[in-house]
């Protein structure tokens, strides 16, 4: 007798799936932020066309220490990668069918650091912060009537990101059912604001 696999009770649910993640980039945190408004110097001179600035000219200097601050914020664990306390700056952004999700990629089981349904907002804005324009990075803010919910910091290239979390909003309003059974499914989250 061969067993069958068990079923939810209620298979008409979709399950929650990985629609993209994104790794905050350098500039999410402070020093990253400093460093880009260091390599944002366009004090220099032409030299046959090319321009030769402080900002790139610091931007060789300091990539090492660039180098160093990136790979702390991928870090799990503090200060020996695998052995120590979890690294409250290495996190990734995860944006699902159901919600966006703050979490440490490498913890097993472990709850997330924040999280936002994707009917808890309304509003979507990209801030970018002086020196995450040099890494073309920003904050995408997620708010409701005007109260900020969830700031992702440093998301590169936000633009593509922004318009990947509308279209998932969209896809899962469409798929909730209606509470109002006078309201179309896909009107639901239109009709609530």
């Amino acid at each position: 007798m061969s067993a069958s696999p068990l079923k939810p009770k209620n298979s008409s649910l979709p399950r929650e799936q990985t629609v993209t993640v994104v790794w905050p980039s350098i500039s999410a945190g402070p020093w990253g932020r400093w460093l880009g408004g260091v390599y944002g110097n366009r004090w220099g001179v032409r030299l046959g066309g090319i321009p030769l600035t402080l900002g790139w000219l610091l931007v060789i200097v300091t990539a090492p220490l660039a180098a160093l601050f990136y790979l702390i914020g991928k870090a799990p664990r503090l200060p020996f990668v695998l052995v120590g306390p979890v690294n409250p700056a290495g996190v990734r952004y995860r944006l699902t069918t159901q919600r966006l999700l703050v979490e440490h990629p490498l913890e097993k089981d472990a709850a997330p650091v924040a999280q936002l349904p994707l009917n808890e907002f309304d509003a979507i804005d990209i801030d970018v912060q002086p020196g995450q324009g040099w890494f073309c990075a920003g904050d995408v803010v997620f708010s409701r009537q005007g109260v900020e919910r969830l700031r992702l910091a440093g998301v590169p290239r936000p633009d593509p990101f922004v318009r990947t979390v509308m279209k998932t909003q969209q896809a899962a309003a469409m798929q909730r059912p209606a509470k109002d059974p006078a309201v179309p499914a896909g009107q639901e989250a239109i009709a609530a604001t």
